[in-house]
């Protein structure tokens, strides 16, 4: 199992943050434009929970690639401020688990640190470590690309 924590300076307060990341509209255009999802698509969608089935482009094993599909399921739980969230893979959904936390930290009135820790655990024999550490990669760049994203959008304001 990898555990990993990625950490990022967004330019904006954590109400700004909020505000964006519950954004519909900003959310899947950042999905399939920047980060270049085949699809995104949020099912369902209230104040403290989102469901979303997304597909990325990531570079998987073999046969994994073309039709490999996400199903996310997140809660914000309102008093300490933590997005908790599960992603369930289309492929080998009970041999592979994405999951983890997310939450802000003030830096200024016009910064936030988000703090993002993760999960991923492969039991597919022989390609465990392959798959755990290429699920890492994806996610270390992705949250890395939402953050510049997210603060270049802001400053636009």
């Amino acid at each position: 199992m990898a555990k990993f924590v990625i950490t990022h300076e967004i330019k904006c307060n954590k109400e700004q943050f909020w505000k964006l990341f519950w954004d519909k509209a900003f959310i899947e255009k950042m999905y399939r434009e920047e980060l270049g999802y085949r699809a995104y698509e949020i099912r369902e969608q209230s104040e403290t929970e989102r469901k979303v089935d997304l597909a990325p482009n990531w570079s998987l094993p073999g046969p994994m690639r073309s039709r490999f599909s996400l199903s996310e399921e997140g809660e914000l739980t309102r008093g300490s401020g933590i997005w908790r969230w599960r992603a369930t893979p289309s492929i080998l959904a009970d041999k592979i688990r994405l999951d983890g936390t997310m939450r802000l930290e003030p830096i200024s009135s016009t910064s936030v640190r988000r703090i993002g820790d993760l999960q991923v655990e492969a039991t597919v024999p022989i390609v465990d470590l392959l798959l755990e550490s290429s699920f890492e990669t994806r996610l270390r760049a992705e949250w890395s690309r939402t953050a510049s994203y997210m603060s270049k959008h802001l400053s636009m304001k």
